[in-house]
């Protein structure tokens, strides 16, 4: 029993992979965007920890009841981000491109920016960084959102 307890107390811990990437993605907002820039997110948890930026949390959970109504209940927060040029971190299931020309819709609520990405129109989309963990290319992209010339 003793020794039992000495093994467990003594084993490190290490974050799951998919979180280890998170927190490389955070650095990468923090190096590859202007300190100025907007950066938003449906799960912003620890991107302003780790990149040391204000995250704009997407999903209104900090937000204001006018950018709840406004926004989140007409499916229009990415909208809400793009004024400008503004970036996005997001989990996908595979790169940009492939989510992008993909006609899957994610089968569970919290899969939303999946979907809001590929409404959004006359944006572009480029992914700045990608931090995956995934076989199929699954992982956390920072996209830059800008508006497209009409």
């Amino acid at each position: 029993m003793v020794v039992a307890l000495v093994k467990f107390v003594r084993t490190p811990s290490t974050p799951s992979n998919k979180w280890q990437a998170r927190v490389r993605l955070a650095r990468d907002i923090a190096e590859k965007t202007p300190p100025d820039v907007r950066v938003g997110a449906f799960w912003p948890d620890g991107l302003a920890q780790f990149s040391g930026r204000p995250v704009i949390p997407l999903d209104g959970i900090a937000g204001s009841p006018d950018y709840f109504r406004d926004y989140v209940r007409s499916g229009s927060e990415l909208e809400y981000l793009v004024r400008g040029q503004a970036y996005l971190s997001i989990r996908l299931p595979n790169d940009v491109d492939n989510h992008l020309r993909s006609t899957r819709t994610p089968a569970s609520w919290t899969k939303v920016g999946q979907i809001r990405l590929r409404e959004l129109e006359d944006v572009k989309k480029e992914t700045v960084s990608a931090r995956t963990f995934g076989p199929s290319g699954e992982g956390w992209y920072l996209v830059r959102l800008s508006p497209e010339d009409r």
